[in-house]
C-alpha cells in the first residue's frame, strides 16, 4: 500500500512534465570515498551512487550520471548541463542563494585530522561544537582548537565549506594549502608536506587509506564541527526555482528514510548510520 501511494504521489508531481520526469542528468564527483569511488575500470560506485540509483528508481526516472568538478557544480546547474547534483554537498546560506536543495539525506560533521601521534592530536576538547551556538564550553573548545593550529600547514579542497572555514578562522595564523583533489591532499598529509587536513569526518580515514597511508596512519582530532560556514545536512542540489523536481526528490528521500533503505545503504558504505531522519 505504501509503495502504491508513493508511486501515485510521484505521478501527480510529473503531470505535464513527462520529459523531465522520464530522464534526469545528475552530476556527481568522481572520487570522494566512500561517498563516490571510481575503480580501476572507471566504474562508479559508493554511497551516493547507490543512493542515486534508489532515488531514481523511486521516481521512476532514468538517470544519467555526469562527472562534474567541484568548482563547476553551480555553473553546470545554472547552465542546464545537469538537472541535479548528488555529491556530498552540505546546505549553507551562501549555497542557497545559488541553488535549491532537497531535504537532507545525511548529516556529517567536519573534522581536522593529522598523522597519528602528531602533537596537535593530543588536545583535550569537547566531542562536538555547533558553530551556530558558540557559547560557554563550546566557545572555549573552539578557541582552543583554533589556537592549536597556529603556524600549521592546513590542507583543504578548493571551493568547499572547509576552504571557506579555513580562510575565515585560520588564515591570519596558519598557512592554508588548497587542493584540486582530495587524493593529493591526503597524499601530501601522509608524506608530511602539510600538517593537517579539514574534511568530512566520514571521508578522513577512507581517503587517507586511498592515498596509501593505511589504517591508523591518520587520526581525527578536536571536536566534530557543524553549522555556520560548514552547513547543516547533505542534500541534493538543483537549479533555482526547481520546485517540482525538489518535491520529487523530497518524496523519494522521505520514502527511503521511512523504509530504512537509506540506513541500509549508509551501513553498507560507512559502517554506521549517517542519515538525518
Amino acid at each position: 500500500m505504501r509503495q502504491t501511494l508513493f508511486a501515485f504521489m510521484i505521478a501527480l508531481l510529473c503531470i505535464g512534465r513527462k520529459p523531465a520526469c522520464a530522464e534526469l542528468t545528475i552530476g556527481t564527483y568522481a572520487n570522494y570515498p566512500p561517498w563516490t569511488i571510481t575503480d580501476d575500470t572507471g566504474t562508479l560506485n559508493g554511497f551516493e551512487i547507490d543512493l542515486m540509483n534508489d532515488l531514481c528508481g523511486r521516481m521512476e526516472t532514468t538517470c544519467h550520471i555526469r562527472l562534474v568538478d567541484w568548482e563547476e557544480v553551480f555553473p553546470a546547474l545554472s547552465q542546464g548541463l545537469i538537472d541535479a547534483y548528488i555529491g556530498s554537498m552540505s546546505i549553507t546560506a551562501a549555497r542557497r542563494r545559488l541553488a535549491d536543495f532537497s531535504i537532507p539525506y545525511a548529516n556529517t560533521p567536519s573534522h581536522f585530522a593529522a598523522l597519528a601521534g602528531s602533537a596537535v592530536t593530543s588536545q583535550p576538547t569537547l566531542s562536538w561544537v555547533d558553530l551556530d551556538n558558540l557559547v560557554g564550553e563550546q566557545q572555549a573548545a573552539f578557541q582552543a582548537l583554533l589556537e592549536s593550529l597556529r603556524g600549521r600547514r592546513i590542507g583543504v579542497h578548493v571551493e568547499t565549506t572547509h576552504a571557506d572555514f579555513a580562510q575565515t578562522y585560520l588564515a591570519d595564523h596558519a598557512e592554508i594549502v588548497r587542493y584540486e583533489t582530495e587524493t593529493q591532499q591526503y597524499a601530501d598529509l601522509v608524506a608530511g608536506r602539510i600538517d593537517v587536513v579539514l574534511d568530512s569526518s566520514m571521508a578522513v580515514i577512507a581517503l587517507a587509506n586511498a592515498a596509501g597511508g593505511g589504517a591508523g596512519t591518520v587520526a581525527p582530532f578536536g571536536p566534530a564541527l557543524t553549522g555556520g560556514l560548514l552547513g547543516s545536512g547533505v542534500a541534493v542540489a538543483m537549479p533555482k526555482t526547481s520546485d517540482a523536481l525538489r518535491r520529487r526528490f523530497d518524496a523519494a528521500i522521505r520514502a527511503a528514510l521511512d523504509e530504512g533503505t537509506l540506513v541500509d545503504i549508509s551501513l553498507r558504505w560507512f559502517g554506521f548510520d549517517i542519515t538525518s531522519n
